[in-house]
């Protein structure tokens, strides 16, 4: 019976620095900069909309053309904005997010099927800054 339970803490101590170890690993990815598959949307910013510290901004694919992609992009405190030139990348907030740039967009939640679109930003990469 004393076997038992020890052997039940020791499986309880392994399994939590597994899960521990899983999850620092998971923020570290997080942390460490833009996701490395294609963007889901890559345009011209032509409209940003500020709400408080976030907001939401209009990207373009083709501005001023009736085609291309198009998206209203929500921005929340969850989103990822940097700054990416070259292979170098810098985290940055809302406030650095105007029109006329072009920016690499990796979205989550659910798409209103509308035009433009609408859908939230999970990352969002300003090019050339």
């Amino acid at each position: 019976m004393r076997q038992q339970r020890l052997l039940i803490v020791l499986l309880a101590v392994v399994a939590s620095g597994a899960l521990i170890t899983l999850a620092a690993s998971l923020a570290m990815r997080e942390e460490a900069g833009p996701p490395s598959e294609r963007a889901d949307l890559g345009g011209i910013v032509t409209s940003v909309t500020p709400n408080g510290a976030f907001g939401s901004l209009l990207v373009e694919e083709l501005p001023g053309q009736q085609t291309g992609a198009k998206a209203w992009l929500t921005v929340t405190g969850k989103t990822r904005i940097f700054t990416a030139n070259g292979r170098a990348s810098k985290a940055v907030g809302f406030a650095a997010l105007h029109a006329g740039q072009r920016v690499d967009v990796w979205t989550t939640g659910p798409i209103l099927q509308s035009y433009p679109e609408q859908t939230g930003a999970g990352t969002i990469v300003i090019r050339g800054g």
